[in-house]
């Protein structure tokens, strides 16, 4: 099944996984962007956001690490 490139952020469905720490592999991810260039993107809450981290740096099997950056 060929999934459906979205080209609109309004388009890409807000997910709040019930879990307390939860990780990609919790999330149905979109191919966002246009024929040419897409990414595959979830999107989640930002108040969730360091939930999704600690579940991601938990994963025994793949563990991740995150450098997080703010820019004004």
């Amino acid at each position: 099944m060929v999934m459906a490139i979205v080209e609109s952020l309004t388009k890409i469905p807000l997910q709040d996984p019930p879990k307390e720490e939860f990780s990609s592999a919790d999330l149905t991810w979109t191919k966002f962007g246009n024929a040419d260039h897409h990414d595959e993107v979830a999107l989640i809450p930002y108040d969730r956001v360091d939930d999704f981290i600690n579940g991601e740096c938990s994963n025994v099997l793949c563990p991740t690490r995150f450098h997080i950056e703010t820019t004004k």
